[in-house]
This record gives structure tokens, C-alpha cells and sequence, in this order.
């Protein structure tokens, strides 16, 4: 679950800065290029630039960012539980 939950992170991260996210996309000579520039432009690991980069164009939006705020919201509750 923890990894889950910094996975979402990683992608709020991501959704904040679209238009960097999109640029690196755009500049990069390959997919792998892609996940390190990404990697490096958010401080997020490699795991959570390439979860990133597998995101639908549309799940960039201020709505889904909405979404995956309340699940983050939901697995930190179930690890309070939990401990």
C-alpha cells in the first residue's frame, strides 16, 4: 500500500507540472530517455517516472487529479489502520 500510495504521489507531482512532464516527452530521443528526464525534473524514482509516463494523456486532468488525491486520502487511512 505504501508503494501504491507513492506511486499517486509521483503522479500528482506529475499532473502539476503536465507541461514540463509533456515537454520531456516531447524532447526525448526514447521512451527511456523519456523516464529519466522525468525522473529527474520531479525527484520521483524511475518506478514512479515510468508510472507517469504509462498515464493516459487525459488522466492529466484537474479532475482525475481529484480522484487520485481521495485514493491517497484512502490508502493512507488504511494504513493508519493498519498500524
Amino acid at each position: 500500500m505504501e508503494a501504491s500510495a507513492g506511486i499517486l504521489r509521483a503522479i500528482l507531482r506529475g499532473i502539476d507540472h503536465r507541461e514540463e512532464v509533456f515537454a520531456c516527452i516531447k524532447d526525448a530521443p526514447s521512451t527511456d530517455a523519456a523516464a529519466v528526464a522525468v525522473h529527474k525534473l520531479l525527484g520521483v524514482s524511475e518506478d514512479e517516472a515510468r508510472a507517469i509516463l504509462d498515464m493516459q494523456v487525459r488522466r492529466f486532468s484537474d479532475a482525475e487529479r481529484e480522484k487520485f488525491t481521495a485514493h491517497i486520502a484512502l490508502l493512507h487511512a488504511e494504513l493508519d489502520s493498519l498500524r
